[in-house]
């Protein structure tokens, strides 16, 4: 299963499992809009929110470890998500 770690509307941090409509978060800077993780996973709402591949400086910035989900360059070991219909879609 593929795992694509985004960042949502330049307040969250999240992922999709391969074949899953919603995003799990991961982390979300609550004052900015964000969403908590607590709450658990989120709806993506086609043209209104924006979508762009996570970095290891996103997981700093979140405070979420890397370890285990991004290589060691800083980049996750999936497709861009351009590549998956289901995900590209929601891109602004």
């Amino acid at each position: 299963m593929t795992t694509r770690y985004v960042v949502l509307n330049e307040h969250t941090l999240g992922y999709f499992h391969e074949g899953s409509p919603s995003m799990g978060v991961l982390a979300g800077k609550v004052l900015k809009g964000g969403y908590d993780w607590k709450n658990g996973p989120v709806t993506i709402a086609p043209g209104i929110d924006t979508l762009r591949p996570a970095t290891k400086a996103d997981f700093d910035d979140y405070r979420v470890s890397s370890a285990g989900h991004l290589s060691e360059y800083g980049e996750a070991d999936a497709p861009p998500l351009d590549d998956d219909p289901g995900i590209s879609r929601y891109r602004g």
